[in-house]
């Protein structure tokens, strides 16, 4: 979305730290709460039960992120969380990893290619 941006002063936004700019260790749980209620999953779930369990887990941030992206079919996301260093063979709790989650072409070629998501 902000991928294009260009401001005069900074650059891209890539380089003035708007975008795709985040490590793995830059995500927190406050981060996969804001991507949980923000697809939606709080609406059709109705708690943070399974919220909580994903956090319980003990799994990184950016992992989960990641396989919820996924799961989502987040392409733009999943390609953010490629470059801040995901890791790729995570499994949920269900012990499936991003790629058995997804089912859009596009999120499988970023996965299985992870190389395309600094093009994306």
């Amino acid at each position: 979305m902000f991928k294009n941006f260009k401001n005069p002063l900074r650059g891209s936004s890539e380089d003035a730290g708007v975008y795709a700019s985040q490590t793995r260790d830059d995500f927190s749980a406050d981060d996969v709460e804001h991507y949980f209620n923000y697809m939606g999953m709080l609406a059709t779930e109705g708690t943070y039960d399974r919220l909580n369990d994903m956090l319980n887990q003990g799994l990184a941030p950016v992992d989960l992120l990641l396989l919820m992206a996924a799961q989502e079919n987040d392409a733009p996301r999943v390609a953010e969380l490629i470059r801040a260093g995901a890791d790729l063979n995570t499994k949920g709790q269900d012990g499936k990893t991003a790629m058995e989650l997804a089912s859009d072409p596009q999120v499988h070629e970023l996965l299985r290619e992870p190389a395309k998501a600094t093009t994306f």
